[in-house]
Formats: structure tokens, sequence, C-alpha cells
């Protein structure tokens, strides 16, 4: 059974997320779509595992990604969760809703 996946080019990265900050969200541009309307269309997704965005001083795109779905996108990482990604809890924080955090 084939599965059908569409190139996208990895334009911006957003930040890690994940309880341990195992995944990265990043912004792509989809390259090809079997919906045409979804062609150039930038959309955020998470990754896990290595990704390089595009590199600033020669200008070069980022990684392309295989994209199974064009159609859904990531929720936006909140504020909370970004202070929170990979940090320890202070010695006195016994649980995770502690306001020590």
């Amino acid at each position: 059974m084939a599965t059908e996946a569409w190139p996208a080019e990895v334009v911006e990265i957003v930040g890690r997320t994940g309880l341990t900050g195992e995944a990265m969200q990043v912004k792509v541009r989809v390259l090809d779509s079997d919906n045409p309307r979804d062609v150039g269309r930038i959309i955020t997704r998470n990754v896990l595992g290595p990704v390089r965005g595009p590199d600033p001083v020669s200008g070069e795109g980022g990684d392309i990604l295989m994209l199974r779905d064009t159609g859904r996108e990531a929720r936006k990482i909140g504020r909370s969760e970004e202070r929170r990604v990979g940090k320890e809890c202070q010695p006195r924080c016994r649980s995770r809703w502690s306001p020590y955090h």
C-alpha cells in the first residue's frame, strides 16, 4: 500500500515543543499537493528529529520534509510551554503546577 507524501520546505524554526522538548515546531511552505490551493501555502507542523531552517547568510532554503497531509496545522506554542520545556524545577518545587516554576 503506497502512501502519498507531498514535499514542503522549512522556512522558519519556531521552537521546541512536547513535554521534554523532543519535537521542533516549524513553518513550512508546501511545494506540491493534490489540492492546488495548498501549493505555496505556509503551515505550522511539529517535527521529530533533526531539522535545519534556511541559512541567513547564504539565503539557501531549509530542509525538505515529506508531508502525508497538507490540510492540518499544529497548535501554536503557548508562552508557558516555551518557558517550561527542557527546564528543571527548583528544589522547593513539589509539583508540576507549583507557583515556584
